[in-house]
């Protein structure tokens, strides 16, 4: 009874308000132009509130932006390409940080270089990022070029973004690289989610984004999931990342769950286990269907020691009982298991892994490894054939009516979209497609022959003693080549060695052109080191004279009292070791004789031979060049 007194009570009271006053009046909302209201970006952010758009007209603004928790919408007037936020002058480009929902949204920005003038980062306590979205913000990050950040391009922290139409690029660590001694770093993902969504209804929706060329340090090189709760990744291209760590494209750690529907993975590579997609430690409740995976590898990280390798498309490290696993196509050109099961986990799986309408093909392998071994695996209306791509529309891994995917999936698979990734109804022909695309080609062009070329730049290099020089190997493949390609070379002098960074590439099917860079050291030049002999006035320290020198002047900085008598006792002493040539410190050498160093190479040119050599779809599978080298002391 109180309770409904008090409704009544507050009903009279907007009775009072509305018809005794006047309809309150309601707030227009207002767009506010940058620059012709506001000077900058944040400037407009700042005069928004709730409901207002602040449209940025083309130019770069150098700055570093933060929403403030307002429901606002950030956009361009000349898109992305036009219209560029440079965060070099802070850690993070955009910032969503105070309880942003839905209805705060950043669309058709080019947000770059996180962190650029701070790289690389020596604080504990300062992260870089393109966007970061912290505890409890839900935003919508749609149209946007991300690219060249250092940290991550997109940063999920415990929230529900949408993320969806953009280009994430060229993400890399925000530390030294040179100190990253295999899995030390976390970062360098296009897109990172770590937990839980604070709002129950809400999940992270990754969709219709390109994800490429970003390098990843251990957790996903294109996406990085971490106990990132039921995300949902759709439609997306995810191609050329690199993880250092496990899954090039596509990491996942601690899930709950994951529907994975319709993208389009290929070309990526791990440094362990699941070149494209490793999904690790992961719940039963796994949706993967229509997803077209392929191309992608795996370059063995020599730092990462008694971890999984294998699985150079999908690799299972975890339960696979429930996994919902239809209509998706993957084919792989190397050596491993196109998908494979670490052995470690199958105690968590009663039932073994069921493939329901699936082509799984391995040009150069296995189809399955590890414990998913066909048996126990149990493949339903499941084939292991050239899916025969051609490109149609100037897109490959299009399926000519030919195709062993047409029209052989299974219309009832969980979680079918209703369009494929060109929007094309999904289900034509009386059945649904394996993979992304449900069209068939009706004018397909036919992609050839596999094959590959190669070029140098420079073709010759000179380097001198103590020294390294480096060429870029461009490699151009053609006719559709699915596989990787690894590289060595011969023909070197003594004493002489050389690295290609990477070792092994992704061939990916699309004829993408890529390079590598192959590094050729040379040795120093012996440099003379003898023993003073009686009557020299200035000799050369030994190392062990000089290891006393700096010992002690590292203990004559101390000042206190007590220190100073000693401290001049050791000056003294070093400077009767030093003179007479004992190197009693250790290490000196008293006899004169010269130290072991390598020979340094000929002066003379060298031919130096680099050979490519390919697995997956192709027949002629090495190729070779020359690299003129000449050595000088």
């Amino acid at each position: 009874m109180l309770h409904s007194s008090k409704s009544l009570y507050r009903a009279g009271c907007f009775c009072l308000l509305v018809f005794g006053f006047g309809v309150l009046p309601s707030k227009a909302q207002v767009t506010i132009h940058v620059p012709g209201d506001q000077p900058t970006i944040q400037a407009g952010i700042n005069a928004a509130t709730n409901g207002d758009t602040v449209l940025v007209a083309p130019g770069t603004y150098a700055e570093n932006i933060n929403f403030n928790g307002k429901a606002i919408t950030v956009t361009s007037s000349g898109g992305a390409l036009q219209t560029i936020i440079d965060g070099s002058g802070g850690p993070i480009v955009v910032t969503f940080g105070n309880g942003e929902t839905r209805t705060s949204v950043i669309n058709g920005f080019t947000v770059e270089n996180g962190g650029a003038s701070m790289y690389p980062n020596a604080s504990p306590t300062v992260y870089f990022d393109g966007i970061k979205i912290l505890f409890g913000s839900n935003p919508t990050i749609t149209n946007n070029i991300i690219t060249k950040n250092y940290g991550y391009g997109i940063e999920v922290n415990f929230s529900g973004a949408l993320i969806s139409g953009n280009t994430i690029s060229f993400t890399a660590t925000q530390y030294d690289p040179t100190e990253d001694f295999g899995c030390d770093y976390d970062d360098g993902d296009g897109i990172y989610v770590i937990g839980t969504p604070n709002d129950a209804s809400l999940t992270t929706v990754i969709s219709d984004n390109t994800i490429e060329h970003n390098v990843g340090h251990c957790l996903g090189g294109g996406i990085g999931l971490y106990a990132a709760g039921a995300p949902t990744i759709t439609n997306n291209i995810i191609r050329y990342n690199t993880s250092l760590g496990f899954g090039g494209g596509i990491e996942m750690i601690n899930g709950s769950a994951l529907s994975l529907i319709q993208n389009l993975i290929y070309g990526n590579t791990a440094g362990a286990a699941g070149g494209g997609v490793d999904l690790s430690n992961s719940s039963p409740d796994l949706f993967i269907v229509n997803n077209t995976i392929v191309g992608n590898t795996i370059n063995l990280n020599a730092l990462i020691s008694g971890d999984y390798v294998d699985g150079s498309q999908i690799a299972f490290q975890g339960s696979v009982s429930a996994t919902v696993f239809f209509n998706n196509i993957v084919v792989a050109g190397d050596s491993y298991s196109a998908i494979a099961c670490y052995p470690v986990y199958e105690y968590l799986s009663p039932t073994p892994l069921v493939v329901n309408n699936n082509d799984i093909v391995n040009f150069s392998g296995q189809s399955f490894g590890g414990w998913c071994t066909v048996p126990p695996t149990v493949t339903n209306a499941t084939v292991s054939l050239n899916p025969e791509f051609v490109t149609a529309n100037n897109e490959p891994f299009h399926l000519p009516s030919s195709s062993p995917a047409v029209n052989t999936g299974d219309a009832s698979a969980p979680n079918l979209p209703s369009q494929d990734l060109d929007g094309n109804p999904r289900v034509q022909g009386g059945t649904v497609n394996m993979g992304v695309y449900e069209t068939v080609a009706s004018a397909p062009v036919n992609p050839g022959s596999p094959d590959f070329s190669m070029s140098l730049a420079p073709t010759s290099l000179t380097i001198q003693s103590g020294q390294s020089g480096s060429a870029v190997l461009t490699v151009t493949p053609e006719g559709g080549v699915i596989g990787a390609i690894s590289f060595s070379c011969s023909g070197l002098p003594a004493n002489t060695s050389c690295a290609f960074s990477p070792s092994i590439l992704a061939l990916g099917g699309d004829n993408s052109i890529l390079a590598t860079t192959i590094t050729v050291y040379a040795p120093a030049a012996i440099v003379p080191s003898y023993a003073p002999k009686s009557g020299d006035l200035a000799l050369p320290l030994g190392a062990g004279a000089l290891a006393c020198v700096v010992l002690v002047a590292i203990v004559t900085r101390q000042r206190t009292p007590k220190c100073r008598q000693l401290c001049l006792t050791l000056q003294w002493m070093v400077l009767f070791v030093a003179i007479g040539g004992a190197g009693s410190c250790g290490g000196g050498s008293g006899n004169g004789t010269q130290p072991t160093n390598p020979t340094p190479p000929p002066v003379t040119p060298t031919t130096i031979v680099i050979t490519a050599s390919a697995t997956g779809n192709i027949t002629a599978a090495t190729r070779t060049l020359s690299l003129g080298v000449s050595f000088t002391q």
